[in-house]
């Protein structure tokens, strides 16, 4: 798959437990389904850094202005641009 030229990323539930999600804007591939016990800065860095790496969420998500998954995406270099 070519890389994506905008990630959406978001915050889903199942119950009470995170799933966190990262979506290709243009093809609609869920490239980041992951059930996690947190939705902290860190936790979000390690599967954005991971999808990155992949090639799967590159160049730039959309901007979050606030919370955990902004501190993750300015915290892995390859999604900040």
């Amino acid at each position: 798959m070519m890389p994506s030229r905008v990630g959406l990323h978001d915050e889903i539930f199942h119950g009470e437990r995170p799933v966190l999600a990262g979506v290709d804007a243009d093809s609609t591939y869920c490239y980041l389904p992951a059930a996690e016990d947190h939705r902290d800065g860190d936790t979000w860095g390690v599967h954005l850094l991971d999808a990155a790496q992949q090639g799967l969420a590159e160049p730039r998500p959309m901007e979050i202005l606030d919370g955990p998954l902004h501190t993750a995406q300015h915290a892995v270099p390859t999604l900040h641009r």
